[in-house]
């Protein structure tokens, strides 16, 4: 199966006018279809601060997993 890039998106990215995030965020959307790895076989990882937002934004499996910093969970 083939997928684009919205098969990837999710939500509206809510990060401050002209932040580089959203610039990372549609390649990452992009790079994803081009693999072809279907959005159910992904998890996205992010740290933490504005990016950490990142995963909300992708359609992947694991999207609404979070983690304490420094968890061993």
């Amino acid at each position: 199966m083939e997928y684009t890039a919205q098969d990837f998106k999710k939500g509206q990215p809510r990060w401050c006018p002209g932040c580089g995030d959203h610039f990372f965020l549609a390649s990452l959307h992009k790079a994803m279809a081009e693999i072809g790895v279907a959005p159910y076989n992904t998890a996205v990882i992010s740290g933490i601060g504005c990016s950490s937002r990142l995963p909300h934004y992708m359609a992947t499996c694991c999207s609404n997993r979070y983690w304490l910093q420094g968890s061993k969970s």
